[in-house]
């Protein structure tokens, strides 16, 4: 038998088995790495990860490795074996901004991630302290403008994240002067915004919106195209005569390079599917402010390439850079 006689059997085999393992996609427990602790992207994945275990039959665990901007998280999943068995949830954080912001990167989310789907949108909630003077857009950028020698204080879920680096953007569109305060987490934010530590912060509709209708925090806008079921009484920016700030963040699946077509088009699809329903926007997109889009891994590649030169720009202007 010739060279080229054996090397198409064994492409053929090769082709055979990935096929079947397609097909026979998950045939053990999947782990998802959620790159957060507690917070609605945790609560968001397990209730994806319950959804996917009802479709599959299979348990769908998730390991969460927090830490590094998620760039520990990412690392982990960039590692695994390329078969399926490990995915990434991740924002941009873990696909585009972390390779600006680092010097040194453990993964590279270009070599090492393949996109499979985009699965919602969510925008954040730019608040202010309940002892601010400020009640709208407006108000807060005259006020930061006035204050001179003091400059507004607000606070970050973590240096380079998605809410810090728009109000980097806030601040050269306006000539503004801001201190950066970052925290660990989302849940550290929101206790010193409401003791008034702080003055002004951008967090997620699920985490602030009982705080928000209670009195305890102002929501003076949100950043989205329309306002949103979870706060339908705060104004977009834009409604109040200023450009939107971009204040949104994405979360998508990603898994090794290498990882057979078929078997990220089937997670792709059955993500799809779960994010989709009426039963699971109801109970865990419309609540926490998210909207389902669902994407192919083409239309998610596609957003991440568009995103990139977004994500230089804001980390240009934010000057911030991070150390494993």
């Amino acid at each position: 038998m010739s060279f080229i006689s054996k090397a198409g059997i064994v492409l053929g085999l090769l082709g055979a088995h990935l096929a079947c393992a397609a097909a026979d996609f998950p045939s053990q427990p999947v782990t998802i790495v959620v790159p957060y602790s507690a917070g609605q992207i945790d609560v968001f994945t397990r209730a994806l990860a319950k959804g996917l275990t009802d479709e599959w039959k299979h348990p769908v665990i998730v390991d969460n490795r927090a830490g590094g901007n998620e760039a520990v998280g990412a690392d982990v999943v960039a590692r695994a074996a390329p078969t399926g068995y490990t995915i990434l949830i991740g924002t941009e954080a873990s696909y585009v901004l972390n390779p600006l912001l680092f010097k040194k990167l453990s993964y590279n989310p270009q070599t090492q991630l393949a996109p499979v789907s985009l699965l919602v949108r969510a925008p954040l909630v730019f608040l202010a302290s309940p002892k601010s003077a400020a009640n709208s857009m407006k108000e807060f950028v005259d006020m930061a403008k006035s204050r001179g020698r003091d400059p507004v204080r607000y606070g970050s879920s973590g240096v380079g994240g998605v809410t810090h680096l728009p109000y980097a953007g806030l601040a050269r569109d306006h000539g503004l002067t801001l201190i950066h305060v970052p925290y660990k987490g989302g849940a550290a934010v929101m206790q010193d915004l409401l003791a008034g530590h702080i003055e002004s912060a951008l967090l997620g509709a699920g985490l602030v919106s009982e705080s928000v209708k209670a009195g305890k925090l102002k929501a003076l806008a949100v950043s989205a195209p329309k306002r949103i079921s979870a706060l339908p009484n705060v104004p977009t920016i834009e409604e109040q005569g200023i450009p939107d700030i971009n204040a949104i963040y994405t979360l998508g699946l990603a898994v090794p390079v290498g990882t057979p077509q078929d078997v990220i088009d089937k997670i792709a699809a059955t993500a799809r599917k779960v994010v989709s329903t009426a039963e699971f926007r109801a109970a865990f997109l419309e609540p926490m402010g998210f909207s389902a889009v669902g994407s192919t891994p083409k239309e998610f590649a596609d957003y991440l390439s568009q995103e990139r030169p977004r994500a230089e720009q804001r980390v240009k202007d934010s000057g911030a850079q991070l150390e494993m």
